[in-house]
């Protein structure tokens, strides 16, 4: 989407600085992506028998979770042509493997503020799509009240998760939100949310994009572990996920997604594969991801 008075944002000419930076970052969150993905190979691999349909229907899922939340993106970023916004996202996705648990938050932002935008849009941005991915969580994980075999306190909370996640989509409580940050940081942010249309459409490409990445552990859960319970497997997920969203201290979530997936499951499930299905769905998870980021960086020059 162009910028409101219909021109897109100046941007300044690459220089080599920003081109060594841009670099540099990209190989560091590939490395550690890599790393990650070792050391999860070398915790499942004796535990896992691979089907070529579960790993090929996962890494297709979680690719288009990723394109879903490149969309999220752009629906915030009303001031950046849409395709600009994607690339920015793309590009940004490997700092999360960077220790530090800042590196995402600082590739959008810095790359968003490359483009034409000032640093505190860029930051608010990032905030908002944060809070609208947890809105989509809230909404989405409500399906868990639907499966009897989860306690009952999970059921009913799952129930007002989805109440809280609509309200998240109001604009109005949101600039509450906005206006708040304001007071405490003593900062300016008038006229820094999107209109009410840009939330619902960023609301709406987090819930699908979410759907895709509970079918993904479907899609590797019910081969690792053999259930059949396609809506235990995804709204378990679900909750898990959201779960270890929210554990900010928690890189990525890690432990505390497990932890949950087990309990939740628990009554069917025994523990050994639950978590084998979990972290071989985390490798599945960080391989899409990098190939979305190779693919981007080969196709797109947006942001360069």
């Amino acid at each position: 989407m162009a910028a409101s008075n219909g021109r897109a944002p100046t941007r300044p000419q690459p220089t080599t600085m920003w081109r060594t930076v841009r670099v540099v970052f990209g190989l560091l969150g590939l490395g550690f992506a890599v790393l990650a993905m070792r050391g999860t190979w070398a915790e499942v691999e004796a535990d896992i028998t691979w089907s070529p349909v579960a790993v090929g229907g996962g890494v297709a899922l979680v690719m288009a979770t990723t394109l879903m939340a490149a969309r999220l993106w752009a629906a915030l970023n009303t001031e950046l042509p849409r395709a600009t916004s994607r690339a920015i996202y793309y590009s940004a996705i490997v700092g999360k493997y960077i220790p530090g648990g800042v590196f995402q938050f600082a590739g959008q932002v810095g790359y968003t503020a490359r483009a034409g935008q000032t640093v505190a849009k860029a930051a608010t941005t990032f905030a908002l799509s944060m809070v609208t991915t947890v809105g989509a969580g809230l909404i989405i994980s409500g399906a868990a009240v639907f499966e009897s075999s989860f306690p009952v306190l999970i059921r009913a909370l799952a129930g007002l998760g989805l109440l809280a996640g609509v309200a998240l989509t109001r604009r109005s409580i949101l600039q509450s939100v906005v206006d708040l940050a304001v007071r405490l940081t003593k900062r300016d942010a008038s006229d820094s949310l999107p209109n009410q249309q840009s939330i619902n459409e960023s609301m709406a490409w987090g819930i699908v994009g979410l759907a895709f990445l509970a079918g993904s552990f479907v899609v590797v859960g019910s081969q690792i572990t053999g259930s059949g319970n396609n809506l235990a497997l995804g709204t378990a997920f679900l909750v898990a996920w959201l779960a270890g969203f929210l554990a900010i201290p928690f890189p990525a979530g890690i432990g505390v997604r497990e932890a949950a997936l087990v309990w939740l499951l628990s009554p069917t499930l025994a523990a050994g594969p639950v978590i084998a299905a979990s972290l071989a769905h985390r490798l599945i998870t960080v391989a899409s991801e990098v190939i979305v980021y190779l693919a981007s960086r080969v196709r797109s020059r947006a942001i360069d």
